[in-house]
C-alpha cells in the first residue's frame, strides 16, 4: 500500500474482494449495481422512445396547423392562418382539405387531389394556376403554391394537430 493513503477498515482482509492500483479492496457489487442501474435506464428510455415513435403518425396524412404567408406583390393575396385535414384516398393518393381561420370564423378553402412521392413525404397537388408542393421537413409541413410562371407565390409552413 502506498504511503499517505489508507484503505478502508477491514478492507485488506477480505479475500472476494478486488484490489485496486493502491492495494485497497474494494466489492464487485457496487459496479454490478451500477451497470445494471444503466442498462434499465436504457432499457427504458428506449421503451419511451418507441412508444412515442409508435403514437406519433408518420407520412403526410393527419391534420395539420400553421401559417401561410405571401411572397411577392399579389393583390388578392394575405397571409393566412391554416388549418389542413390530409387524408390518403388510395395508393400515392391524397385529399388535402383546406382551411383558414379568420377571427373566430373558420372558412373551407376547398380540397385538392394530391400526387404522394414515393417516399411518402412528398405531395403533388395541381390547380388551373400552377402546383402545391408539400413535404414533411423534420416533423413538420412545409408548402409552397407555384405559379404556372414558375413564380412562387405562398409559403407555408404548418404543425400536426394534436388529437383532442
Amino acid at each position: 500500500m502506498r504511503q499517505g493513503w489508507s484503505c478502508a477498515p477491514g478492507a485488506l482482509i477480505c479475500p472476494r474482494l478486488r484490489r485496486d492500483s493502491l492495494g485497497c479492496a474494494h466489492s464487485r457489487r457496487p459496479l454490478l449495481i451500477a451497470r445494471l442501474a444503466s442498462c434499465v435506464v436504457c432499457i427504458s428510455a428506449g421503451l419511451a422512445v418507441s412508444q412515442l415513435q409508435a403514437q406519433r403518425p408518420a407520412g403526410l396524412p393527419g391534420r395539420w396547423v400553421g401559417e401561410s404567408h405571401c411572397l411577392g406583390v399579389h393583390a388578392a393575396c394575405h397571409d393566412e392562418h391554416v388549418v389542413y385535414q390530409i387524408d390518403s384516398t388510395g395508393p400515392r393518393r391524397l385529399t388535402l382539405q383546406g382551411s383558414r381561420v379568420t377571427g373566430r370564423d373558420t372558412v373551407a378553402m376547398g380540397a385538392l387531389t394530391c400526387i404522394q412521392s414515393a417516399g411518402q413525404l412528398e405531395a403533388a397537388c395541381r390547380i388551373p394556376t400552377g402546383i402545391w408542393r408539400f413535404s414533411l421537413v423534420q416533423g413538420h409541413l412545409e408548402g409552397s403554391l407555384e405559379l404556372a410562371d414558375s413564380t412562387v407565390m405562398r409559403r407555408v409552413v404548418a404543425y400536426r394537430a394534436r388529437p383532442h
